[in-house]
Order: C-alpha cells, then structure tokens, then sequence
C-alpha cells in the first residue's frame, strides 16, 4: 500500500461508527499469501476492521468477502446514489466482474456496479483479479478487462481503444 492510501484506510477507521467484519477465506492457492498479508496490514491500519480468517482448501481460488453479497478475488489497488426501486428487485443475480490493478478502467465500472450490490443482497457480486488467477480468465473465456458477466451469461465489456498493458494480458 502506498502512504497514501494508508493514510485513507486510517481515516476510515475514524470515521466507522462500529466495527467491521471482513471474512479472507484462504486456500492453497498461490495468491492466498498475499490477499492474507494485505488483509493484515488492512486490519493493523484500521482496528475497527475486523479480520475473520477461514481456510476452505475447496474452493477454486481464495476470496476476501466484503459484504454477505461481496466477494473479491485479489488484492484490491487504486480507489452515487442509488435507485430505492432496487430493493424491490427479489430475483437473485450472480456478477462476476474481472479485472486487472494496472487497469485504468475498472475503477469506473466497479463504482456503478458496487452501490448496486450494497442495496440489494439479492445481487451476488465477485471481482476477480484475472492475471493473478489465469485459471477463472480461462474457464470464462475472459479476453479482455473490464467484463462483468451476469449469471454466466451476458457480457458487458468495455469498448474503445485503451492504452491498458493488461489488455493484451488475455
């Protein structure tokens, strides 16, 4: 982490009126290491994030669950008002979102997408760091970031010319 950003995680912590429960479900996955240690420097900078450690050797790659609704596959790098009518919605929906940290459009795509899942816990979301877990690009067919796919099936990808390097990862 940069001094900068810790700097914003500490004065999250300031601000948090309780505690907060972030879940790191680990395995033997290479990346598992990492997402440990950056949960652990996360917790040090901010005691009021709780960290909760599992181990679940079966399950494909290791997540860091944000939310009961939010799981993120990587370690997260770089940093809206939604629709009350969204609440409503009952129907369940699984996102997958890729990414990649050297990515500068993630971000953007993230930030329309996460409100969404923090009103409705019917909206399932998972971010996936694809060259940290080559294995999910592949499964997926994943050629490019950012692609959120809904329910395995539809595809929204980002168009246009980009100068990203992890474009050309996949």
């Amino acid at each position: 982490m940069t001094p900068s950003e810790q700097q914003q995680i500490r004065a999250l912590n300031d601000v948090l009126e309780s505690e907060i429960d972030i879940r790191l479900v680990e395995n033997t996955h290479g990346t598992s290491a990492e997402m440990a240690e950056f949960c652990r420097e996360l917790a040090n900078l901010a005691p009021r994030i709780r960290l909760i450690r599992e181990k679940d050797d079966q399950r494909q790659v290791p997540v860091i669950g944000i939310t009961d609704s939010i799981t993120y596959s990587g370690v997260p790098a770089g940093t809206t008002g939604v629709d009350p009518r969204l609440a409503a919605v009952t129907a369940p929906a699984i996102l997958t979102l890729y990414v990649s940290s050297m990515c500068p459009h993630y971000p953007d795509m993230f930030r329309q997408i996460y409100p969404l899942c923090l009103a409705n816990d019917n909206l399932k979301l998972t971010i996936v760091d694809g060259p940290a877990f080559p294995e999910l690009v592949a499964a997926d067919s994943i050629k490019s970031v950012p692609t959120l796919i809904l329910d395995s099936q539809f595809r929204k990808i980002r168009r246009g010319p980009c100068s990203c390097p992890s474009h050309g990862a996949f």
